[in-house]
């Protein structure tokens, strides 16, 4: 017959204890104060009325038992060692100087040089704890020399304008917005109108 075993806190419930908690509360009714009166921790003190609550309600009736998992608790990290943050920030400074440099690329440098595998989440994750993030790709279009010397001929031209020109050059043009003029005709401009709306 097959035993099973879990890691539980020692202010938690064993099995037995788990399932008398559930018997009172579900068979005899029992309020949460009467309960706790009733039963032990692991220590061997009386629990709060909340814990047995708590327990109440995160009850496997499947299992036959809460599952714990405390086994997880006060893990020391096994991946993301001083040794591999040092590595991970080391290569990030160095490669990009000379070529882009991801998560994923940073992953790979890892595998090779340290044998660990870690996920590029977790390594943006190492990073970000020391200070280090992905900026957004930039927008900026490229343009041609051609092209950058029309434009700048273009700055230049509306520069060296008057008030008076650029008032009359500019005047219905604000931040790459066009204000649209309504049609002359009443149903027409009520049709427009609508349309907006």
């Amino acid at each position: 017959m097959p035993v099973v075993s879990e890691m539980v806190h020692p202010r938690g419930f064993d099995f037995k204890t788990q399932r008398k908690i559930v018997l009172l509360r579900k068979i005899f009714k029992l309020e949460w104060k009467q309960i706790a009166k009733q039963v032990k921790n692991l220590e061997g003190k009386r629990p709060r009325p909340r814990q047995c609550a708590d327990y109440y309600k995160d009850f496997n009736f499947r299992l036959g038992r809460r599952l714990a998992k405390y086994q997880n608790c006060g893990c020391t990290p096994y991946k993301a060692t001083k040794d591999v943050v040092q590595f991970l920030v080391g290569r990030l400074k160095k490669l990009r100087r000379t070529t882009p440099c991801s998560s994923a690329t940073l992953q790979l440098e890892l595998a090779r040089a340290k044998g660990v595998k870690m996920s590029a989440r977790h390594i943006r994750r190492v990073l970000g704890e020391n200070g280090y993030k992905w900026l957004p790709r930039r927008q900026k279009r490229l343009y041609t020399k051609k092209q950058r010397k029309a434009r700048m001929a273009f700055a230049r031209g509306v520069l060296r304008m008057t008030k008076a020109e650029l008032r009359e050059k500019f005047s219905m043009a604000m931040d790459g917005s066009v204000i649209a003029v309504p049609p002359s005709d009443e149903t027409e401009r009520m049709n427009f109108t609508r349309r907006r709306e």
